[in-house]
């Protein structure tokens, strides 16, 4: 599954995938702006950008959830360790489970949000067979509620 962005492909891919009940990441390109989905049984587990100020610590930072020294504690562990930054909050004692879903759910939101007014770039599903190992803290999110409040945060009636 791959092609180009435009107007309202990015729901239709998200509806897919999550009726389909996929497993596998969904890449968003942009110039070189890079947005991730991880899907597990058409579930959005987490997110991933490759632009920093985007990212999940910096996020949580800025909303006051989590301090910078934190943030820079906590991505040595990940950078020195090849871990996800939620398992390492976790394991640090700075978030709870709880906690670091909310704080998923609300980044995944984020991203739903820019991506779905997004007119062009590329799209590509990477496929991964259902039991592939899980090298990642997998959040059960429900993907049909991110879906529709990311959609409420679109303005642009024609995008929607």
């Amino acid at each position: 599954m791959k092609g180009q962005l435009a107007d309202g492909v990015v729901p239709g891919l998200l509806q897919e995938i999550y009726v389909g009940r996929r497993h596998g990441t969904l890449h968003l390109v942009k110039g070189t702006e890079r947005q991730s989905l991880r899907f597990r049984k058409g579930h959005i587990v987490n997110a991933h950008t490759n632009v920093v100020e985007e990212r999940l610590g910096e996020m949580l930072v800025r909303r006051g959830l989590l301090s910078a020294a934190d943030l820079d504690r906590a991505t040595a562990i990940v950078v020195r360790d090849n871990r996800r930054l939620g398992e390492v909050l976790t394991e640090l004692g700075l978030m709870d489970a709880s906690g670091l879903e909310d704080a998923v759910a609300l980044h995944v939101h984020q991203m739903l949000a820019k991506v779905f007014t997004w007119r062009e770039g590329t799209y590509s599903f990477e496929e991964e067979p259902e039991d592939a190992p899980k090298q990642e803290l997998t959040l059960k999110l429900s993907t049909a509620d991110l879906i529709l409040e990311a959609v409420q945060a679109v303005s642009d009636p024609e995008v929607v």
